[in-house]
């Protein structure tokens, strides 16, 4: 569970940021208290939803069993929870009929059926409909793999057509040839002349070849007209079959479509979207616009923070936030956000690191591990570049390494520079990633029409030998670029560990 609370306001909008075991009873802002049995539930679910996210789902069920041990009956728990089981980060995968696909319906069906008898009787419509919503997926599969069935024995009927016209057309020839074999034969035991036996060989020789000669050409003009005449004669049957599944999953998505609208009108209003905009009152504030000021200052606005009387709880009368003193003073901060990272709680562990930058701008851990954070890595050496990396975390990380090589000390500028140079190279490393999967994909897709047995299949053409060597080529070419810029990602990689080490006396 996070140390980090964010406590929102329902009066004015202000948030609070403190310790879990800061004592917090009412907004800095305008003094509402807060109700602080509701904020730790939406803490939970927030952590559970999550949890979801990342595909830890028996760490997001702790989470919402821990939010229904204090009221059995809550809606958004429990519908979170067949989520859940279901295999789906969120409520939104339900939208799509096709997403559903993946998931386990029979637990999601199963599941909806147990929290029924938890939930209130004004939420048991609410899960009959997801269970039906459950229902209709399943017979959406089942029509999707009769489809598929449908279309894998179209191509079986087609290919035992063609086969059969070929084995039809080959046995004439064999027939043609076996036939004037029997004739050079015949011309040789009731020959004559005795020159006559030695064109036995030549007749044996020229009928092979007679047949070879033939046998493209019987194919084309005998064969495959006749097994297309044959193929084309089932065909309406397929179709009609085919139109009547399509028509089915039409209606199935239909039904589907029009029943989740009712259930998501269904779903209980969020206290959250009701929340007022904070107003700014900037009269009181001043800019930061020098590193030589004292004091605080927001990360977001730069606006100084201003201290209750106590000066336990410090704000940014701009931006509607504040912070708790042990956020921003706790000696152990830089502990803690390592710590946070270890156990992939990136938000607070970024969000500790943000407070220390409001002390010491120049702070090298806390700049080197917000740019950590930006990426979900927990080291440099789990930089690993992959084709579907994405590019608003790129672009993030980028904004924090400006960020750091524009506040850090001049000692540690060099060490930020040699960052930006791994995230140029693990930029390139993720493109050439990319360009290669799309060159593998082109050449699989030609591979099979290149094989030695492309005769038995005539649903494409055949290949040239040429296309396909070019094919390999690119591919491999692709390949040796990504690897060499691998090679310098790890180089790039090995030196800033060195300078870290370096850093720390080699601890």
């Amino acid at each position: 569970m996070r140390d980090l609370v964010k406590y929102s306001c329902t009066k004015c909008g202000g948030s609070l940021i403190a310790e879990r075991d800061q004592e917090v009873s009412s907004c800095p802002f305008c003094g509402n208290a807060f109700d602080l049995i509701d904020l730790h539930r939406k803490e939970l679910i927030d952590d559970a939803r999550a949890c979801m996210m990342n595909m830890d789902f028996e760490a997001a069920k702790v989470k919402l069993e821990s939010v229904l041990s204090s009221d059995p009956s809550d809606h958004e728990a429990l519908r979170d929870i067949v989520i859940c089981d279901a295999g789906l980060r969120s409520i939104d995968s339900v939208k799509s009929i096709e997403r559903m696909q993946n998931c386990n319906l029979d637990a999601m069906k199963k599941s909806c059926e147990e929290v029924k008898s938890r939930a209130i009787a004004e939420d048991i419509p609410y899960f009959d409909k997801l269970s039906r919503l459950t229902d209709l997926a399943g017979q959406y599969n089942g029509l999707c793999n009769e489809e598929f069935d449908l279309s894998a024995e179209f191509s079986k009927t087609q290919k035992e057509i063609l086969l059969h016209e070929r084995k039809v057309g080959y046995i004439g020839l064999a027939l043609v040839t076996s036939l004037y074999a029997g004739y050079s034969v015949f011309l040789c035991l009731f020959g004559n002349s005795v020159k006559e036996w030695r064109i036995l060989p030549l007749a044996g020789i020229s009928a092979v070849l007679l047949a070879l000669v033939f046998l493209k050409p019987v194919d084309i003009l005998i064969v495959k007209p006749i097994a297309e005449g044959k193929t084309h004669a089932v065909l309406p049957e397929f179709h009609m079959k085919e139109d009547a599944i399509v028509a089915q999953k039409n209606k199935v998505e239909e039904e589907y479509k029009n029943l989740y609208e009712e259930l998501i009108a269904m779903e209980p209003a969020s206290g959250e979207s009701s929340l007022p905009v904070f107003m700014p009152v900037t009269e009181t504030v001043k800019r930061h616009d020098t590193e030589d000021q004292d004091g605080l200052f927001c990360s977001k606005c730069k606006m100084e923070l201003v201290p209750d009387e106590g000066k336990k709880i410090y704000r940014c009368m701009n931006c509607g936030i504040a912070y708790g003193y042990s956020v921003l003073f706790d000696e152990e901060s830089l502990y803690k956000a390592w710590k946070s990272m270890e156990e992939s709680e990136f938000n607070e562990a970024d969000l500790r690191f943000t407070c220390i930058l409001m002390r010491d701008p120049k702070d090298r851990d806390a700049l080197r591990g917000r740019i950590l954070c930006a990426g979900k890595w927990k080291y440099f050496e789990e930089m690993e570049a992959s084709d579907n990396f994405s590019q608003a975390r790129l672009k993030i990380i980028r904004e924090r390494l400006k960020d750091a090589i524009e506040h850090c000390g001049d000692q540690d500028k060099e060490y930020f520079l040699k960052i930006e140079s791994l995230t140029d190279t693990f930029e390139e490393v993720c493109k050439r990633e990319v360009t290669l999967k799309e060159r593998e994909k082109s050449y699989d897709e030609v591979l099979p029409r290149s094989s030695v047995f492309v005769g038995l299949d005539d649903s494409a053409p055949n290949v040239p030998y040429n296309t396909r060597k070019k094919l390999e080529a690119d591919v491999e070419y692709a390949k040796s670029k990504r690897d060499s810029y691998k090679e310098r990602l790890d180089l790039t990689r090995r030196e800033i560990i060195e300078m870290e080490k370096a850093k720390t006396g080699g601890s």
